[in-house]
Parts: structure tokens; C-alpha cells; sequence
């Protein structure tokens, strides 16, 4: 199999964002040699630091499927040449930040909207209760700028003109998020599941775990959806064929999720 998974309340705490309860499984995986690609809403720097702390190998999808990060040891390195930033090749899937940041800076939205590039790292850290540091890696944007209405009723209208402009605006566990139109979760695991057939390393059942609606286009991509529960929260409304819901919120509800479709494997 392979498994692809979202990270914030579905991988690690949407809390604390702790996720020592899946290090031990995650290394079972790798030791079985079954993919973990992580796709998330969360930036390079956010990113690659969580990659390297569980050992994983495989390629990863940042800013909601803005860009797909290859290891330069990874085989589908081999037939990309995209720009090298430590040891990784980003290759873009749609518009980069600073286009992005010129539409949310634009006459129309001013007064409407509140973007990461408006606010310093502690403010940041105060909406998300991220460490100061760990917000300043979140500020580092390429794809994608998670925003907050300054009223809920200007959402429509903050809609409506991305698409005008050739953006589209996505919902994720705390922020709504701009970025390019037709770019999703989904579209990236459409190009690294290709790429993994192609490879010869896709031969079982495609897994996807996802809290929130930006996860949904990514959990339709796979054989085995599985919803995890947000804390005091019901589930995303979701349908799908051979849909899991987990009965307890991140990291227990992935790890509790991952090891039932293990046992269903063997």
C-alpha cells in the first residue's frame, strides 16, 4: 500500500501538535518499506523539518498541493529539474507567493482579509499557538497564504474575486488558504501516483487520511479514505466507497486507523 496523509489533527495533535504516539508506526512502515508521502497546508521549511524527524524518504506535497518536494536520494529525482533548496526539489504546481500577495495587497481586498504576509511571527504564533519559531517557518510561503475574513460575510466576496483573478480560496483546519485556481491536494497525488506506477511501486491499495475540507480532494484519490475526528468537532461531511471514520482525534485516530488497514493487509 501506500499512504498519504494530511499532517495538522490528522497526523500530529491539532492542539499541542504532538505526534509521538505514530513515531513507532511510521517506523514499522518504513521498515516495510510502505510509502509515507505527507500532504499538507504547511510550508517547505514546516515541512521538511517533520520529514526528517520521522526518517521518511518519500516525497512530500506542501501548501495545500501548491508544490511537490522530491529528495534529491529519491528515484523520481532522477526526471526532475526543478530548483535545489537543502538537499530538495521543489517543483511548482501553481502561482508563486509574490503574485499572491499582490492580489491580497490589491485595492479590492484592502480592509477584507488578513494574510500570514500582514502579520509578524508573533502574531502569527498567537492565532495558531505555534512557537515564535515555528511561526516564522509557517511565514514562509512559495504557493500558497492562509488569510482570515475580517468579517465572516466578506468570504463570498473574497471568493468571487480570486476566481476573477485566477486564484481560489480552500478552507483548512484554522485559516482559509489562496492560492492557485485548480490546485488542490488531490491534483498532486493524481501527478505523484502516476510518477509512483511508473516507478513500479504501486501494486496495493492507495490510503488517504484527512481532517479538513481541503483534504477531501485527496481522500477521493484513494482505495481507503479515513476521516479523523478534530476535537469537539464532527466529522467533515465526506462520501466515499470504503470510507474509515476514526473514533478519536490526532495522533491516536491515525495510528489506531493505519494499524487496522495493516491487519486487514496481512
Amino acid at each position: 500500500m501506500i499512504i498519504f496523509t494530511d499532517i495538522d489533527a490528522t497526523l500530529i495533535g491539532h492542539d499541542d501538535y504532538r505526534y509521538e504516539e505514530v513515531r513507532p508506526l511510521i517506523r514499522r512502515l518504513i521498515e516495510h518499506r510502505i510509502p509515507v508521502v505527507l500532504v499538507s497546508s504547511k510550508t517547505f521549511a514546516e515541512t521538511v523539518s517533520l520529514h526528517r524527524d520521522l526518517g521518511l524518504t518519500e516525497p512530500f506535497v506542501v501548501e495545500n498541493g501548491g508544490g511537490i518536494v522530491i529528495p534529491t536520494i529519491h528515484p523520481m529525482a532522477q526526471e526532475a529539474s526543478e530548483p535545489l533548496r537543502q538537499g530538495y526539489l521543489i517543483e511548482p504546481l501553481g502561482p508563486n507567493y509574490a503574485a499572491i500577495r499582490r492580489f491580497v495587497a490589491s485595492r479590492r481586498m484592502k480592509g477584507r482579509l488578513t494574510g500570514f504576509g500582514d502579520l509578524t511571527a508573533s502574531e502569527v504564533a498567537q492565532l495558531t499557538g505555534l512557537s515564535e519559531e515555528e511561526a516564522t517557518t509557517a511565514k514562509e510561503r512559495i504557493f500558497s497564504e492562509p488569510f482570515l475574513p475580517k468579517d465572516p460575510g466578506y468570504l463570498p466576496f473574497i471568493e468571487a474575486q480570486a476566481v476573477e483573478a485566477g486564484f481560489a480560496v480552500t478552507r483548512g483546519g484554522r485559516f482559509h488558504h489562496l492560492m492557485g485556481a485548480e490546485i488542490d491536494k488531490g491534483h498532486a497525488v493524481d501527478l505523484l501516483l502516476d510518477r509512483y506506477r511508473r516507478n513500479g511501486r504501486l501494486s496495493g491499495p492507495v490510503i488517504a487520511l484527512g481532517d479538513g475540507k481541503n483534504d477531501l480532494p485527496m481522500l477521493a484519490r484513494a482505495d481507503v479514505a479515513v476521516l479523523i475526528p478534530r476535537p469537539g468537532l464532527p466529522h467533515e461531511p465526506f462520501e466515499h466507497p470504503h470510507l474509515m471514520r476514526a473514533e478519536h482525534p490526532a495522533p491516536r485516530g491515525w495510528r489506531e486507523s493505519v494499524e487496522r488497514l495493516l491487519y486487514k493487509q496481512r
